[in-house]
């Protein structure tokens, strides 16, 4: 199977990380923009671990045309496979995300709704925290979705 989504291991699968992991981010990315729910936009969050790479990927969804997301794909190499690296490596990871979040939350405060997609990894250092981020209009729930019929 081709991972189309990892930017170091794309012929192999990596492991999910635990489901009340990703709800833990969901919740707290609507706890902390309670704007998203006004401007009608679901969070769903779907990540990867691999054994170099953690993968990130959060996408704000429009309930009212699931067609319309926004979603931002972060990925941070792991050079050290222990338990308080990978939470440093997710704890930056949603913080990134977040920045990127209040972004197009601002465009959606001024209809200015024109996020740039950034289809291919682009490599970014913040506080000391060196990550690569794309930024696509896709729907992660419908990806998804066709990859599992398409792996039938």
């Amino acid at each position: 199977m081709i991972n189309f989504f990892s930017r170091l291991n794309e012929n192999k699968t990596g492991t999910a990380l635990p489901k009340s992991w990703l709800e833990n981010i969901s919740m707290l990315i609507a706890e902390t923009y309670p704007e998203l729910s006004k401007h009608h936009q679901n969070c769903s969050v779907w990540s990867e671990l691999y054994d170099t790479e953690l993968l990130l990927i959060i996408s704000l969804i429009n309930e009212k045309t699931s067609a319309t997301a926004i979603t931002v794909m972060l990925s941070a190499d792991i050079t050290k496979n222990s338990d308080k690296e990978l939470k440093r490596i997710m704890d930056k990871s949603v913080e990134t995300a977040g920045l990127i979040i209040e972004g197009y939350l601002a465009d959606l405060e001024s209809s200015d709704v024109s996020v740039e997609s950034i289809p291919e990894w682009t490599e970014e250092k913040k506080n000391k925290f060196s990550f690569y981020y794309k930024i696509t209009r896709e729907n992660i729930d419908l990806t998804l979705e066709a990859n599992k019929l398409l792996d039938k």
